[in-house]
């Protein structure tokens, strides 16, 4: 009785439900919460109530639902007379949610407690629903933001498309003014129309340069840009280079300076020239009355190609943004570009996978670099180009096209050196020009390949195009043509016909 008492006070203090059992699974001691949780009477709980009475009592209470209540209550027992431990949840009518846990007695016995974890349940029933609603929300919120970066992206192409487009229909007219002022200039070279003609001819030159900026950005944002890899001397990138920056940066009055190479290097030609011929123009733009420096140096297995000034320099806080769309820094030279050289050679230099670098101290100048592979110079090849022996006044020029005869700035321009222009398939020609673009079904290619085909000529042939597209440049090589862009400079293109008759 004393046991028993004192098992009866120690249950009591606890706020579980607690029911106690002996050895024979009769009822020895219970608490309030026992009662109160199984929404037993008053008067129905007591000492020596087995546990199959219990289980009895509750199911026909529909306190707890079983399809086949014998098979349950022998399971129940076969529990707590093994001695095995039971964790299971239980639903009533009334909506509580329980919790039963069932625990063996040394020396035989059994303790089921029961806990409500109504408000448990409801809290996580809650949660759940709260984390599917905001996984819905999220969902929703991303498949916004998706049809939203897809619409940007849709329209920045389009952007850039039309800015491709449009650059490239200016580009046409702008090349031919500028190719027919040339040759105006030349005429009135010695007369009161100089100035003007020369005032001309700087105006076109830099509407030219931006229109050309905005084609290169647009083709660059619009993923039409085709890397062509080989392998090369870097004194024929850096050496034209060389050649057209010395004149601009003494009309500048800039101190210009290139130190000549015999390393190879692994790189696309064409973008490459881009990024170094940006870092050149930057250079002289700003830098009046100082020194620019072009040269090479070796690191590793890689070349540092980098162009010097001795200029203002620029800020700490400037070097990241210098290489943002329409950034122009102060300086004390009017600057007429649109602020896009910087961010065209960074985009180029992503493309070809050869990254750029730039060091710079406020008034004492800044260095902009970009490093390419080194690569061994091949055997068979020659470093240095000789120069012809032939001037072009002795030259005779074949002009290939589908109509009687085509007069076209670049054409007029090579006629105005002294070359004979002929078109008869059996005259003895120095080289061969087509234009790419032809009336009719036709390409410059495909009526090459054709004339060439009734034709013992076997010399240089060049199909130059109205635009930069490296995807006429790449079918023109394929065909094992040379390729030319209308907007040449007349000393880029003396210096192609003549690396090609040599």
């Amino acid at each position: 009785s004393f046991n028993r008492e004192l098992l009866q006070s120690a249950v009591e203090t606890i706020d579980t439900g607690i029911s106690v059992y002996d050895y024979d699974m009769k009822l020895v001691a219970w608490n309030q919460s026992y009662q109160r949780l199984l929404q037993y009477p008053d008067d129905y709980l007591e000492i020596g109530l087995s546990v199959e009475q219990l289980l009895t009592f509750n199911a026909e209470r529909g306190i707890f639902e079983t399809n086949n209540l014998s098979a349950a209550i022998k399971k129940r027992l076969e529990y707590m007379r093994c001695g095995t431990r039971h964790l299971h949840q239980r639903q009533t009518k009334s909506g509580l949610v329980l919790e039963l846990r069932g625990h063996p007695i040394s020396g035989g016995g059994y303790v089921t407690s029961i806990t409500d974890i109504t408000e448990h349940i409801r809290a996580s029933e809650n949660l759940k629903q709260l984390n599917e609603t905001l996984e819905q929300r999220v969902l929703e919120r991303t498949n916004e933001l998706e049809l939203a970066r897809q619409l940007a992206e849709r329209a920045n192409l389009n952007k850039s498309r039309f800015l491709a487009a449009a650059s490239h229909d200016l580009m046409q007219p702008f090349n031919a003014a500028s190719l027919f002022s040339q040759m105006l200039a030349r005429e009135t070279a010695n007369t009161s129309y100089a100035p003007l003609v020369n005032n001309l001819l700087s105006s076109l030159a830099s509407a030219e340069s931006q229109l050309t900026d905005l084609l290169d950005i647009s083709k660059l944002d619009a993923g039409r840009q085709i890397v062509l890899m080989k392998d090369i001397a870097v004194d024929e990138i850096l050496a034209p280079l060389a050649q057209e920056f010395t004149l601009l940066a003494q009309d500048q009055g800039v101190a210009f300076s290139y130190c000549y190479s015999g390393l190879w290097i692994r790189t696309d030609p064409l973008l490459l020239r881009r990024i170094i011929q940006n870092f050149l123009s930057n250079a002289v733009r700003y830098c009046s009355q100082a020194r620019v420096v072009l040269g090479v140096r070796r690191q590793g297995d890689d070349l540092l190609i980098s162009v010097i000034d001795t200029g203002a320099g620029i800020e700490p806080d400037k070097l990241t943004v210098i290489f943002d769309e329409f950034i122009r820094l102060q300086s004390d030279t009017v600057s007429k570009g649109l602020g896009l050289g910087l961010s065209i050679a960074e985009r180029l230099s992503k493309i070809i996978n050869q990254p750029l670098s730039v060091q710079s101290t406020v008034d004492r100048g800044s260095c902009f670099s970009v490093k390419v592979p080194r690569v061994a110079k091949p055997v068979e090849s020659i470093s240095s180009v000789k120069a012809s022996a032939k001037d072009f006044a002795q030259m005779t020029l074949g002009q290939v096209t589908n109509e009687s005869f085509i007069e076209d700035p670049l054409l007029a321009i090579i006629l105005s050196w002294g070359c004979q222009l002929q078109q008869s398939v059996d005259c003895k020609l120095d080289f061969v020009i087509c234009d790419y673009h032809q009336s009719g079904d036709a390409n410059g290619i495909e009526l090459l390949q054709h004339w060439l085909k009734q034709s013992d000529y076997r010399g240089p042939c060049i199909v130059y195009g109205c635009e930069k597209d490296l995807l006429v440049r790449e079918s023109v090589i394929a065909a094992g043509f040379s390729y030319c862009a209308k907007q040449i400079k007349p000393l880029a293109l003396k210096r192609l016909l003549r690396k090609l008759i040599d």
